[in-house]
């Protein structure tokens, strides 16, 4: 019988050749931590911007036939109508009127059904274009006394508006996914090997 001792060298990340940094890097990215990491930082987004809806999300982004990022479920008006001050970027339910809301949530209180987002059954792209729900609600309200011709006007725009707005969040955590999911900066790497104590052999191998 005999002992082999192998001795070699461990490194921080700053220590690391440009090479050994790329292949820490891909080897990081390709870990499920950091989809893990990108699907609940959407599951808080959909909180903070919608609180009192229940909608859920579906992704896939490996650069494949039917991949984006969709969002499913039911919206709630409220959330819709404030969706600008919990984030400012989001402008397309400006658009409407004090006055407008108020026939909004008199029609949305009279509703047939929800404002429902679909779910893709099949792939996972933004199925936000195919919201509807103003038709129904159109049909359902004419037999009610303080509904007229503007609400029906008023209606179809504010279905649009729906449409646009979830397909501008769509395509932003879209965005955002392929930016998180395929990259990261040096920084952003040093700082995680930092706070996580990490060491790496000298081909960026992490160690232990």
């Amino acid at each position: 019988m005999r002992e082999v001792v192998k001795r070699f060298n461990v490194y921080t990340y700053s220590e690391l050749s440009d090479q050994a940094k790329a292949k820490a890097k891909r080897d990081y990215l390709d870990d499920d931590l950091r989809n893990e990491d990108f699907c609940d930082m959407c599951q808080e987004d959909l909180w903070n911007l919608f609180p009192n809806s229940s909608l859920k999300f579906q992704y896939s982004l490996g650069h494949c036939q039917g991949d984006g990022f969709n969002v499913y479920g039911t919206a709630a008006l409220c959330d819709l109508q404030t969706i600008s001050k919990n984030a400012p970027a989001y402008q397309e339910m400006n658009q409407f009127s004090e006055e407008e809301w108020k026939h909004l949530f008199w029609c949305y209180d009279n509703r047939p059904s929800e404002i429902e987002l679909p779910l893709n059954r099949r792939y996972a792209y933004c199925k936000a274009d195919t919201i509807e729900f103003a038709e129904e609600w159109i049909d359902e309200l004419e037999d009610f006394h303080d509904y007229n011709k503007e609400d029906e006007i008023l209606l179809c725009c504010f279905e649009q508006a729906v449409r646009n707005l979830f397909s501008h969040h769509c395509n932003d955590q879209e965005e955002a996914g392929y930016n998180y999911l395929y990259d990261i900066s040096s920084e952003e790497m040093q700082d995680l090997s930092d706070a996580n104590d990490w060491e790496y052999y000298e081909d960026g191998r992490l160690y232990g």
